[in-house]
Parts: C-alpha cells; structure tokens; sequence
C-alpha cells in the first residue's frame, strides 16, 4: 500500500509530466502541501492520502481502494456528469475532504464498484461550489441567477433552483428579483446559481455530485451541495445567497447516520438582507435503505 504524506511545498506535474509512487512515500515534516497534477499520477493499488491537498487536472492511474485520512483532500477538476472517475472502494475518515473545482462546468462524478464508506467527520464537500455569486449590482451567474441591485439601499436576490429564490431588501422596484427554478428532478446535476450583487458580491451556489456505488453507501459524516449564505458587506446593502446544487445517488445499499442536503444559503439578517437561495435537488435511489440521517 502507498502513503502519501506532509509534503512541506507543492508539486505540480506540468507539460503532461509523469510521476508514479508504487510503495510507501517516507513521511516529510508535518504541515501539509499540494499536489496538482495535470500530467499523469501512478499511485499504489491500495494507497492512504493523509495532511495533503492532491488536486487531479490529469489521468490518475493504478489506483483502486483510496482512503482520504485526517488533512487530506482530493479535489476532481475534470469530471463531468457524462465522465465519472472509477474506484472499488473508498473511505473519507475524520478530517478528510473529497471535493471539485468551483464555478465551473465541473462536478464530482464517482462509480464506485464496491463499497463508499464517510466516516463521522468526513466530507464530501459542494458547498459554495457552484455558479458563481454576481459582482456588484449584476445578475447571479448560472440559470437560476439572482438578479442585481440598480443602486444602492438595496439588496441582492437570491438565486433559484429545486426552488425559487427570493427577492433582496427592502422589496420592490429596486431590489435583486429571486432565481427561477431549473433542472432535472430525477436525475439532477446541474450546479446551483449565484446569488445577486448590491454593493456586496452575491454568493456562489451550492456544486454538484453524482456517485454511483453497487454495494454500500454509508454516511456517517457529512454530504451536502449547499449554496453559500448571503454576503455582508454593508448592513444595507448584502448580495443575495447562492442556491443549493445538485446531489444524485445510486446505491446497492444506502446507510449511515449522517447528513446529506442541498439547501440554498441563508438570508437571515437583522437589516437589509440579501435574498434567500432556493433549495437546490436530490434524487436517491436504492435497493435497501437503513439510513437515518
């Protein structure tokens, strides 16, 4: 089995470079670094990522049963919901983050042959993920985008997806108008919307992650595909929350305790609040079920 541990500088593999780890990577000085690879990146078989950042742009081979220890996170740039990255197993412990790139055509799209097992404390992480929030008094990017300020005292909409956003303080005229709602209901991937700008950039929306898994499912930690909450910047003038993305599941066996949400971000303010985001859209889909998350 391969370990790969406490670099104390970032590696990046460029120019379709190549690096191949077939044994176990002796441990470096605790703290942590980056690996970015977009070349190409052998690990072992059987391979445990602990207090490092790997940041996959470019082929990953060999690998089969991953576990993502304390400190660790993979985070996928070139998935699609068309394109999905294969293992046989893996496990997110305490401290472990799996994750993809923001504010992109992206997502995180895994077929997991065996079993995919989150440890209390791990997560598969989509908040904020999203389309990104619109700039100072424009439109949320993505379809469901909440809608800009015309000046100021006002605030941003919120954006829209399994939900409609809503509108920015103070209502009316000027105020950010909420998303629309979008998407699939069955087979949902699309990424949640950005909230509206006022004087403050709106928030980006919640991402998007597809996993696949033929035997058990078990969460025990935390999934979620949340839009960000409204932005603060002035206590008249916040940008409107970004709205939930998307989470589709497909398991032989759904388990665990944990949690698994797409919620839009909150408006919650005690004066001008930007919009609230629109929940965003789960489909789940089992043989048997003894989640109770």
């Amino acid at each position: 089995a391969g370990t790969l541990a406490n670099f104390t500088s970032g590696v990046t593999l460029t120019n379709n470079g190549t690096l191949s780890i077939t044994g176990v990577v002796p441990a470096f000085p605790t703290g942590g670094s980056t690996l970015t690879n977009n070349g190409s990146l052998s690990l072992a078989a059987t391979t445990t990522l602990t207090n490092i950042t790997l940041i996959q742009n470019g082929t990953l081979t060999t690998l089969t049963t991953l576990t993502l220890g304390s400190g660790a996170t993979l985070d996928f740039q070139n998935l699609t919901s068309t394109t999905a990255f294969t293992l046989t197993d893996l496990t997110i412990q305490s401290g472990g983050s799996l994750t993809h790139k923001a504010a992109s055509t992206n997502m995180l799209n895994l077929a997991i042959t065996s079993n995919l097992t989150v440890d209390a404390g791990g997560t598969i992480e989509g908040l904020g993920k999203g389309s990104a929030g619109g700039a100072a008094y424009t439109t949320g990017a993505g379809t469901g985008g909440g809608g800009g300020t015309s000046f100021g005292s006002n605030s941003g909409g919120g954006a829209g997806y399994g939900g409609n956003g809503t509108v920015g303080y103070p209502g009316g005229a000027n105020a950010g108008v909420g998303g629309a709602t979008y998407g699939s209901l069955t087979q949902p991937t699309a990424l949640g919307s950005g909230g509206g700008g006022s004087i403050c950039t709106g928030s980006a929306g919640g991402g998007a992650i597809k996993l696949t898994v033929t035997g058990t499912l078990t969460v025990n930690g935390t999934l979620r595909a949340n839009g960000a909450d409204r932005a603060t910047c002035n206590t008249l003038d916040e940008g409107g929350a970004g709205s939930g993305g998307s989470i589709w599941l497909d398991a032989g066996t759904f388990a665990g305790t944990g949690s698994v949400t797409a919620n839009g971000g909150s408006s919650t303010s005690t004066s001008g609040p930007g919009g609230g985001g629109g929940g965003g859209r789960m489909a789940i889909t089992y043989t048997t079920k003894t989640y109770t998350g």
